[in-house]
């Protein structure tokens, strides 16, 4: 009886050539996020986040926008805001158990954001600053299709892809669907019974 191993020892080298011969097309479309890098003690036991990101690293992305501002804070910050602006004036949000208030901007309006979305993002696509009495916990991009833009998929990834890596103590982001909508959610951690709630698309 002949030993299986040399048969077997063909087949799969001819294989591993014929897969080696014909490469898979590259998927352009393919987003890989990078976990940071670790330091590891001595021993190799343990390690930790060898990058560590914290409020200055969202300052820079969020146009210099931190958790905690005022409603004036934030609206200093941002192009086309009134100079009145303050937590009084704001609209309320009645999705929420406890009181908190926002006030919008169209996303078309906001560069900071606006110019790391490659494609189209929908014309009607806006910003939501939400507050509660203790400052700024949440920013939300409410992406909305139109005639133009049919699929926001590629501009909500784009908007989501910078977040990712940010330590659990810094944002919780989260990116999901509310009727036709894209929305990416960045929140304030310590807003911790305010993370689960999602905005609801009202069909009215």
């Amino acid at each position: 009886m002949r030993p299986l191993l040399p048969l077997l020892v063909v087949p799969l080298l001819l294989a591993a050539k014929a897969t080696a011969a014909q490469p898979a097309p590259a998927d352009t479309n393919l987003r890989v996020f990078l976990p940071p890098a670790l330091e590891w003690n001595k021993r190799t036991l343990t390690a930790r986040r060898g990058t560590q990101q914290g409020t200055a690293d969202l300052a820079q992305i969020n146009a210099g926008l931190t958790f905690g501002m005022t409603p004036e804070q934030v609206a200093a910050a941002l192009p086309g805001t009134p100079p009145e602006l303050n937590w009084y004036n704001l609209r309320s949000a009645r999705d929420y158990p406890i009181e908190v208030r926002y006030f919008w901007l169209r996303l078309d309006d906001l560069p900071a954001w606006r110019s790391q979305i490659k494609g189209c993002a929908g014309q009607s696509s806006y910003v939501a600053f939400l507050f509660t009495i203790r400052g700024l916990f949440r920013i939300s991009f409410r992406l909305l299709p139109d005639a133009a833009c049919p699929s926001l998929t590629t501009a909500a990834l784009d908007l989501f892809a910078p977040y990712v890596t940010l330590a659990p103590d810094i944002a919780l982001s989260t990116r999901y669907r509310s009727g036709p909508a894209e929305v990416v959610d960045i929140t304030d951690p310590a807003a911790a019974a305010l993370i689960p709630i999602r905005w609801q698309m009202d069909p009215t």
